[in-house]
């Protein structure tokens, strides 16, 4: 359309200088030249001003459009406020408008190199604002994670205080590793200070989760084999305090001592062996129940003892009794000088004396 104007004002102004055939009008041919190379430059200003319009639209499109995806990538940062969300995008915004005015002010064609500079100034800004964006969402990416690593590494250091069998030795040993395990996350996760490699904070938090959780796993393990240890040292301990009983009691044979201590062991045993098949933390809670009932059964084999020592105990002072009786009772029969009616009468008493005395010896049950 513009060369096309311009080829009309060039015909036009050679149609005007051929027209001049009179010598003496030769002195229009100049103005005629004049006004045609007028036209044609008007033509060529004209294009240039349309020229350096397009640039201008098109440079303001471009930083108009960078705006928008990179408010959009703002948005989608997971870790900021909205409250810097806005503000950050505010400056995406501004930058915007700064280059897009910057643009506006060339108005000569001259200086239209100017539009390509403002565009570029401009989205140099609005990507600085972006990773300004990004750097912030990864500091709070990072800081929230060093948060939540702390928060479990001091629930899990409470759970292992609590742990009741642990030493106060074994105790700070394993709350120590879960602060080494702590601290090495924290600062690996400072370490991540590219935002392309933003994933790498859930990563290592993750990673120092499972270890720290691992090390309140091993606390729990040692806390059951101490629990453990704990209550089949008690029942071996009462096993033998029980079978010492025995040993002391006087009325029961060697035989009968053997045979008791026997089941005293083989209840300890039992009671050990069911203790050593408690393998879950979570089943702490039956080594209680293991360790009574094992405990009970030892007493019980006592208490057997100790009835079969009374009950030894009685028969041999009642048979004690009956053979004195018969011995006393013969040494009256003996007697020369005695009556028969006599003799009878006393060996009655004697009979008498034995029988409440065997009575006397049977009402002992305790």
């Amino acid at each position: 359309e513009l060369k096309k104007a311009i080829d009309d004002a060039s015909n036009a102004a050679v149609s005007a200088i051929d027209a001049i055939t009179d010598p003496v009008q030769k002195g229009q041919i100049a103005p005629a030249k004049e006004t045609g190379d007028n036209q044609i430059a008007d033509t060529r200003k004209t294009a240039e001003a349309k020229d350096l319009s397009h640039a201008k639209d098109k440079a303001k499109n471009e930083i108009a459009k960078k705006a928008e995806e990179e408010k959009k990538a703002i948005d989608a940062l997971p870790d900021l406020t909205e409250e810097e969300k806005n503000k950050l995008k505010q400056e995406v915004d501004d930058a915007s408008k700064a280059a897009q005015a910057a643009i506006d002010a060339v108005t000569d064609p001259a200086e239209k190199s100017r539009v390509e500079e403002s565009k570029n100034n401009g989205s140099d800004k609005i990507a600085e604002a972006k990773k300004l964006a990004e750097a912030k969402d990864l500091s709070h990416a990072r800081d929230k994670a060093k948060d939540e690593i702390a928060k479990k590494a001091e629930e899990e250091k409470l759970a292992i205080d609590e742990l009741p069998d642990l030493t106060e030795e074994e105790k700070n040993k394993l709350k120590q590793e879960v602060d080494d395990a702590s601290k090495a996350a924290q600062a690996a996760i400072d370490a991540v200070t590219d935002p392309a490699e933003k994933s790498r904070v859930e990563e290592t938090k993750n990673n120092s989760g499972n270890t720290i959780a691992d090390i309140r796993k091993t606390a729990e393990a040692k806390d059951l084999s101490n629990a453990r240890d704990k209550a089949k040292d008690e029942i071996a301990k009462k096993a033998e305090e029980e079978k010492q009983a025995i040993d002391a009691l006087p009325d029961l044979t060697e035989e009968e001592k053997d045979e008791l201590k026997q089941e005293i062991d083989n209840a300890s045993k039992v009671a050990q062996d069911t203790i050593d098949t408690i393998t879950d933390p979570e089943q702490k809670g039956q080594i209680a129940p293991a360790k009574e009932t094992g405990d009970n059964q030892i007493a019980d084999t006592r208490k057997t003892a100790e009835v079969k020592d009374l009950s030894n105990a009685k028969d041999k002072a009642k048979d004690e009794i009956a053979k004195k009786t018969e011995e006393e009772k013969k040494a009256i029969d003996a007697l020369p000088d005695l009556t028969e009616t006599e003799k009878d009468e006393l060996k009655k008493a004697i009979d008498d004396a034995s029988n409440a005395a065997v009575s006397a010896i049977d009402t002992i049950t305790d």
